[in-house]
């Protein structure tokens, strides 16, 4: 899920808690204590909703949303039936009713839609993209990484790809294809794994041509991480996800025995050690920072 509309989930979702709350103490207020068990409980289950729909998980989109636009409907049932009677509860119920079908309504038709190409931005980055992919360099990269680390959409923990497992055990590659040019940019534009996946999935898909290409991008996007160092403690390799630390070990033919974080100074890494005993030290300092950044706007 883009940043932007996470943030507005959680706005979205913050109303729908403090109505929540005042609910249950117009309840208490009205009838007493005889039903708090029950209105705890809805409240509970509410924030479990809200938090998994914050994490982008569509059964609970699906379900928050249902669940609220029923709530707006009978809310509003009721608040018109008294609305010769006005009062404050009355009123008070006729905009909550409101605002919930507002609520489920957003979630429900908000899609996770890719981040826009048409910027300058993008542009940019394409244009010194095509220029890596022709010559390569590392200083090309470094611009890369960099415009993506100052991109307000990227992050380097994003779950888009998910589901890329059970599509590719289903042998669903036309569905793989869709997912990873929908979801490349800004999260997976530089990773050398989501490359490999669409080129081995255009190759299931029989476009042998764009598999090689893809191949080619994979391989290109590899040798950049090997050009930021070599792999030792004074000399880490630059990554921007995880799962270039894995696509590097692959490259060298190490398999994998364990993982540590290490802090020195001001630096992050992470270390890698092969079943031969062999060390990979990887800086992950820029993306750790971005990842404190997203979590900061979210």
């Amino acid at each position: 899920m883009n940043l932007k509309i996470r943030k507005d989930y959680a706005i979205v979702c913050s109303i729908v808690i403090v109505f929540s709350i005042s609910i249950i103490i117009v309840s208490i207020q009205n009838s007493g204590s005889d039903k708090i068990i029950q209105q705890l409980i809805r409240f509970s289950l509410t924030l479990v909703l809200i938090v998994f729909t914050i994490l982008n998980k569509n059964w609970a989109k699906w379900l928050l949303s249902t669940l609220l636009i029923i709530g707006g409907c009978i809310g509003l049932v009721f608040s018109l039936k008294y609305l010769s009677h006005v009062t404050t509860a009355t009123v008070f119920l006729f905009l909550m009713s409101l605002y919930f079908l507002f609520a489920g309504s957003y979630i429900l038709l908000t899609k996770n839609k890719s981040i826009k190409k048409n910027n300058k931005e993008y542009n940019y980055f394409n244009k010194i993209f095509i220029e890596l992919i022709q010559n390569t360099t590392l200083e090309k990269f470094l611009v890369l990484r960099d415009l993506l680390l100052n991109n307000e959409n990227f992050n380097p923990y994003s779950d888009e790809l998910n589901d890329l497992i059970d599509l590719e055990k289903s042998e669903e590659y036309g569905k793989i294809i869709e997912l990873i040019k929908n979801n490349l940019w800004p999260n997976h534009v530089l990773s050398p794994r989501t490359h490999y996946y669409l080129g081995y999935s255009y190759s299931k898909n029989g476009d042998d041509e764009s598999a090689g290409i893809m191949f080619s991008i994979a391989q290109i996007l590899t040798n950049c991480i090997f050009l930021t160092g070599d792999g030792s403690k004074s000399k880490p390799y630059l990554v921007l996800r995880v799962s270039d630390e894995y696509d590097v070990l692959s490259d060298k033919n190490m398999t994998f025995k364990n993982q540590s974080n290490i802090s020195e100074g001001d630096r992050l890494y992470d270390v890698i050690t092969d079943t031969n005993d062999n060390e990979l030290w990887f800086d992950v300092t820029d993306i750790m920072k971005k990842i404190k950044k997203n979590k900061s706007i979210i």
